[in-house]
C-alpha cells in the first residue's frame, strides 16, 4: 500500500478475514463497514452514515449536457430520500441522501454516486432509482446493470 495522502483505503486479511475500511495515518483510526471481528488494540471509529448516495443536479443554461438540464436529477433526489425515510434508512447510523454540482461524467448522465463503496450509477426513471435505494442502500447489493 503506498500513501500519497493522509487519507488511504486499506484491506487487510488476518486468520480469513477480511477487513477493508480507511485508516488516517495520524493517528491511526479505522473507519471499517464490513467486518464482524476486530483486530486486537485498532481504534474503531464508527462512520456517521453508512452509505452516502449523490445525486448530480448540475444545469448549463448553455445547452451542453448536463445531468439536471431536463430537472430529472432533482426529482430523483427527492424520490430517493422519501423511499429512505420510508424504508427507515434515512439520518444517522443508516444512509444520507445529497445533491451536488457536477460530478464530471456528464456524457453518462443523469448521475448518482453512492460511498463508500464509490459506485457510479445512472438512471433513467423513478424505477431505477427506487431499486438502487432498495437494493444497494438498504441491502449493500450493486445493481449491476445501472453501474457505470
Amino acid at each position: 500500500m503506498s500513501v500519497k495522502s493522509s487519507v488511504v483505503r486499506v484491506e487487510r486479511r488476518q486468520d480469513g478475514v477480511c477487513f477493508q475500511g480507511w485508516i488516517r495515518k495520524r493517528p491511526p483510526i479505522w473507519l471499517l463497514w464490513h467486518s464482524s471481528v476486530l483486530p486486537e488494540g485498532v481504534p474503531v471509529e464508527k462512520p456517521y452514515y453508512q452509505r452516502h448516495i449523490f445525486f448530480c443536479t448540475n444545469q448549463r443554461e448553455s445547452g451542453k449536457a448536463a445531468c439536471n438540464n431536463s430537472g430529472v436529477a432533482d426529482a430523483m433526489a427527492k424520490l430517493a430520500k422519501q423511499r429512505a425515510k420510508d424504508l427507515g434508512i434515512h439520518g444517522p447510523d443508516g444512509v444520507r441522501v445529497n445533491r451536488a454540482g457536477c460530478l464530471g461524467r456528464c456524457a453518462s448522465g443523469p448521475i448518482a454516486l453512492v460511498y463508500p463503496e464509490g459506485v457510479w450509477y445512472t438512471y433513467v426513471d423513478a424505477e431505477d432509482v427506487l431499486e438502487i435505494v432498495d437494493s444497494h442502500l438498504k441491502d449493500g447489493v450493486v445493481v449491476e446493470r445501472l453501474k457505470i
